[in-house]
């Protein structure tokens, strides 16, 4: 009991110790993320003001300040364009409207003014961003549809004046910042491999989120919290429109799984960030919780056992039997305990080097990763194909060879990548003649994109675990590269292709599959950083260490009840005929129950007999080389059997033994259940913990 009181508060503390670094991790990370994006924003206030002033002071050609706004937007990575904008007839007498914007993407400057008349008020969705900064000095504006970006936008608008007369306004400096820019700089935060970043304008409308669709349909974060059930969420988004700081713990409703979300404002804008942190990437929650909890539930089983031994004196003799069965039971309900604990695994190894994408911010994140060490080793400039994967049907042929069939797509940029022929390798295939086929299904140019998609069929050779069986679980994984080698040409997703990258949507997987014995867990993709011990003969050969090879991932777990049902029950009723013949085996009754020692051996040969071919049975059907977890259960009735057997020589021989003639074979009956559990107990910690 003292073990247990003493176990429990070590296992309290450390939990809240993690709470509180997981906590003070989430806090420190928020509060750089403001400083960063407020940092960005202050130069763009900056930069602004500057112009203005510079436009206050003397009056500029409109070539001088067409090649300005060039100037200005290239100062900002983060800019997508600049406008300058005047009230009619402010910048020439004879010119009703003069607006030029610098489209920073396509590097050129489109006049606003033949667009649309940026000064019409009825038309508020078209003219607010000119007349806030006029009316207010300066103004963040809400996200919006920008007609001359082509994009969903926001701007910083700040007005200028007349030189030759200080007080009188005569337009406006604007800088226009992409959505996508905003992403691009949340994307450089490390918030373990599927934590997110939101940004959030000052009236609640999303600046940047994994779902791209919320920005595009200009949803309020108010909208995005009636989606989930989770109080503890929409609190928080409250909190965050109050324009507090601070954090909330809540079931997320994209990813599905606990998780933290902190919340502070930004002073510059007054917008506010969210850092949305899945727990278990940054804490070693799973594996802390799971092998505590398995010894805390040791010690409570010793308690009960202990505590129940000596409360109802269950050391009695004529109580031994009350003491067996409930040691029994106790460590039955453990073991299944201890299976339950195993099943709540994540889906994925959070503690692995592999990169996992579940929205376009994490690939956004692995291109920014990419480039930078790129240009490190001062490489040539890596080039990205979207590519993307759909799996029709999967065979499982034997314990490591399974076989797929689905549809594999790339879409090339027809300028960025006209001088790249699509194509794709499978690094894993089987050595089978008929592992791979590949059949051009379409090939077609559509807005700029030449799509080009193939029918495919493969075997590949994957490597499974069997060592828990029944409780294991299959990571497929489709290990994809371009087919062109030595050159820093990389796959990644083609997120535009599926509803949502999310690995418990099962992206990429046809659900109505019909797995024999498994479930789908979810699929996501991934990336495995690989080195080639060889440059395979080419001289510039590029990333042959560190080569990021994207995978396709689709998880299951299998079915338990029918590896139950199959050999655990076949198991489980062989145990207890053997404990029925240790039961009526007797040296004085032999004509009333039916059984002398020729009779056990009988038996327990036959028991044997179909052990051995249900053990069989068990190995051709995995076709491994490794002892499961189920085999070791084997193991343990194989030796009961020999036991069973040895007792009953023992028990017919001439001689005395105590153990097994004290009160007519009383030892070995009281003993055969709370040992069989014992040992499975055992087996079940040592490969489990």
């Amino acid at each position: 009991m003292f073990a247990l009181i003493v176990w429990s508060i070590i296992y309290i503390h450390g939990k809240k110790e993690i709470k509180k670094q997981t906590i003070a991790f989430g806090e420190q990370t928020t509060e750089a993320a403001t400083k960063k994006i407020d940092s960005v924003l202050q130069n763009i206030n900056a930069t602004a003001q500057q112009f203005a002033d510079s436009l206050s002071k003397h009056a500029l050609t409109k070539q001088e300040l067409e090649s300005e706004l060039k100037k200005i937007a290239d100062t900002q990575p983060y800019i997508l364009g600049v406008t300058v904008a005047y009230l009619p007839y402010e910048f020439d007498s004879k010119q009703r409207l003069y607006a030029p914007f610098y489209n920073k993407k396509e590097d050129k400057i489109i006049q606003t003014q033949e667009l649309y008349d940026y000064t019409d008020r009825s038309r508020w969705n078209y003219s607010a961003w000119f007349f806030n900064p006029i009316e207010h000095d300066t103004f963040w504006a809400e996200p919006g549809y920008g007609p001359a970006s082509h994009a969903v936008v926001t701007d910083f608008g700040i007005p200028f004046y007349d030189p030759k007369n200080p007080e009188k306004k005569i337009g406006i400096v604007d800088i226009t910042f992409s959505l996508q820019g905003f992403s691009k700089l949340l994307n450089t935060l490390k918030l373990g491999k599927t934590g997110y970043a939101m940004l959030v304008s000052n009236r609640g409308h999303v600046l940047s989120h994994p779902r791209e669709d919320y920005l595009l349909a200009l949803r309020s974060l108010n909208e995005v919290a009636e989606e989930t059930d989770d109080e503890n969420y929409k609190q928080a988004v409250k909190k965050l429109l109050n324009k507090e700081t601070g954090h909330a713990e809540y079931m997320n409703p994209l990813l599905n799984r606990a998780s933290i979300v902190f919340y502070q404002t930004i002073p510059t804008t007054n917008w506010s960030i969210a850092i949305n942190i899945i727990k278990d990437e940054i804490e070693p929650d799973f594996e802390y919780s799971y092998r505590r909890e398995i010894i805390l539930s040791i010690f409570i089983l010793l308690t009960l056992i202990s505590g129940s031994i000596l409360l109802f004196k269950l050391y009695k003799e004529e109580r031994l039997w009350i003491m067996a069965a409930g040691v029994t039971v106790l460590l039955f309900i453990e073991t299944g305990f201890i299976w339950l604990s195993h099943q709540k695994q994540p889906l994925f190894d959070y503690g692995s080097n592999a990169t996992v994408i579940s929205d376009i911010n994490a690939i956004n994140t692995f291109i920014n990763q990419t480039n930078a060490e790129t240009e490190k080793l001062h490489e040539d400039t890596p080039v990205y194909i979207p590519t993307g994967i759909y799996v029709r049907n999967i065979e499982f042929k034997d314990g490591r060879l399974i076989g797929l069939n689905g549809t594999i797509w790339q879409k090339l940029d027809t300028a960025l990548h006209k001088d790249i022929e699509p194509g794709v390798t499978f690094p894993d295939l089987s050595t089978d003649a008929e592992a791979f086929t590949m059949e051009t299904a379409y090939d077609r140019i559509e807005d700029k994109h030449r799509i080009v998609g193939w029918n495919f069929r493969l075997n590949i050779i994957n490597k499974v675990d069997y060592k828990l069986y029944p409780f294991d679980r299959k990571d497929l994984k489709i290990n994809l590269r371009h087919h062109t080698v030595g050159k820093n040409i990389f796959l990644v997703p083609d997120a535009d292709a599926y509803e949502s990258l999310i690995p418990s949507t099962d992206p990429g997987v046809n659900k109505a599959i019909p797995l024999v014995g498994w479930d789908f867990l979810g699929s996501y993709f991934s990336y495995e950083y690989k080195s080639l011990n060889t440059n395979f003969g080419l001289q510039h050969f590029q990333r042959q260490r560190n080569l990021p090879e994207l995978s396709f991932n689709i998880i299951l777990s299998r079915k338990i009840i029918g590896a139950l049902i199959a050999h655990i029950l076949p198991l489980l009723i062989i145990q207890l005929m053997l404990f029925g013949v240790i039961i009526i085996f007797s040296k004085t009754e032999v004509e009333i129950s039916g059984y002398n020692t020729f009779g056990v051996i009988n038996s327990c040969a036959a028991f044997f007999f179909v052990i051995v071919i249900s053990h069989i049975d068990l190995r051709n059907t995995l076709e491994i080389e490794m002892v499961t977890y189920m085999e070791y259960i084997y193991f343990i009735v194989y030796i009961y059997v020999l036991l069973v057997t040895v007792n009953a020589l023992l028990f017919s021989s001439t001689k005395e033994y105590l153990f097994v003639d004290y009160k007519s074979n009383y030892i070995p009956k009281l003993l055969f259940w709370p040992l069989f559990m014992l040992a499975t107990i055992l087996i079940t910690l040592v490969l489990f913990y």
